[in-house]
């Protein structure tokens, strides 16, 4: 999303042209307010990019604590050599990238006991690997005592909407979190894979679009999409009967099968087609998702720390000025992150002390006082900070964008001396 404080209009095209002085404040009321202009569009492709940060609050552990868990459950063999790994090769490593080198070990040596690299055997890797994942599953897939009402309200807000289009949620989480929210406030979703029993991947409905030469593999355009960039915890890889593997999803709750290996984080194995398809789906799905058309983009809970998916998103800024790219930071971005929005004016960052709006970068006015009625889910008077980078604050703002009258309309914004308001 481009969002700016002084708005015109092209005579004929109405898109919106946004711009501030460099020595302006941002006012956060007016910045809201045209936020949920911009999510209220019916007309334009919406999704969702969330990360980490939209699972931590509700009890999952973040990738450094993840990594330390699984590290600590470990024992025998499979400690040794991720201690190896960590310790010879990538100090400091996390588990994504644990999980990267040692599926390079395995490609290198087709799982072979005999053949190894860095004394860390294919064999020792293949083990290795699923012991990685079953730890994992053993972290996060737990949901019971989750705190899911941030994600309830986001799926509560998918459900009221209506759109020319498929709302489309990307995560890089590995958490069943929106599946149950999903499913626990009624809100139709599609993953790619079909099934009752052992659903399985259906790589056709994932790349088919609408229109009448898919309409045999298209799911309705009101149910929402969900794609799970690095795997899923209700992921297994399975033997199938032609001696080949299928990546099938298991049934929430269930334990996975101890001798199936869990499909997390993308694989290196380029000689297992089964097993990279969906991860392969999935990103041509976010690429073209964000090249086509008019599209928004919102961040959330992303730290933009893969650089797989940062590339994509810079790739697109710079292939469709029709995209529009709205992060909401928990922390102040780092100065790369500045460097691309201020270069990229369809960027925005929005972060506590300060956002970048068609490449201005400036800090919040936020000792406006309230008007009567107002509602401020968007900012902490206490802190003076724009808080919509908290998952359980961007939730808030949904339910209030949704039903009550909370934000105020733009004819009832008063401006505020020094500030350029919509």
């Amino acid at each position: 999303m481009s969002v700016k404080l002084t708005v015109t209009f092209h005579s004929k095209s109405k898109d919106l042209i946004m711009a501030a002085p460099s020595h302006s404040r941002f006012d956060p009321v007016s910045t809201a307010q045209e936020i949920r202009e911009q999510i209220s569009s019916a007309r334009r492709k919406i999704g969702f990019l969330c990360g980490a940060g939209t699972s931590i609050y509700a009890g999952i552990p973040g990738l450094v604590q993840l990594t330390g868990q699984v590290s600590g459950a470990l024992s025998g063999d499979d400690k040794t050599c991720f201690d190896r790994v960590i310790a010879a090769t990538l100090p400091g490593a996390n588990l994504e990238q644990v999980l990267d080198y040692i599926r390079l070990v395995r490609e290198l040596t087709r799982s072979d006991p005999a053949k190894s690299v860095e004394a860390i055997t294919g064999d020792a890797a293949t083990k290795l690997d699923a012991a990685i994942c079953r730890g994992v599953y053993k972290e996060v897939a737990g949901i019971a005592t989750a705190k899911l009402d941030a994600h309830r309200s986001l799926a509560a807000w998918v459900r009221r909407v209506r759109r020319e289009y498929p709302l489309e949620v990307f995560t890089t989480n590995y958490d069943l979190l929106f599946e149950s929210a999903f499913e626990q406030m009624g809100v139709p979703f599609f993953d790619g894979f079909v099934g009752a029993v052992a659903p399985f991947f259906v790589l056709e409905s994932v790349e088919a679009e609408s229109g009448t030469q898919f309409e045999d593999v298209y799911p309705p355009r009101s149910w929402a999409r969900l794609w799970k960039l690095h795997g899923s915890v209700g992921w297994q890889l399975r033997k199938n009967s032609s001696g080949g593997s299928d990546i099938v999803r298991i049934a929430g709750g269930a334990d996975p099968d101890v001798s199936a290996q869990l499909v997390i984080y993308p694989s290196r194995d380029k000689y297992v087609d089964s097993r990279k398809l969906p991860f392969i789906a999935y990103m041509d799905r976010f690429r073209r998702f964000l090249t086509t058309g008019e599209a928004l983009l919102i961040v959330l809970g992303y730290s933009f720390g893969d650089q797989h998916i940062n590339d994509v998103l810079i790739q697109s800024l710079r292939a469709n000025p029709r995209l529009a790219l709205s992060a909401f930071m928990f922390a102040e971005p780092s100065s790369e992150l500045i460097n691309f929005a201020t270069t990229y004016r369809n960027l925005s960052v929005f972060s506590p002390r300060a956002a970048i709006l068609g490449g201005d970068h400036a800090g919040w006015l936020l000792k406006r006082t309230k008007q009567p009625g107002e509602e401020w889910p968007f900012g902490d008077e206490a802190r003076s900070q724009f808080v919509l980078g908290d998952f359980v604050h961007f939730a808030k703002f949904l339910d209030a964008v949704s039903g009550s009258p909370g934000i105020v309309a733009p004819s009832s914004v008063a401006p505020v001396a020094g500030v350029t308001t919509p």
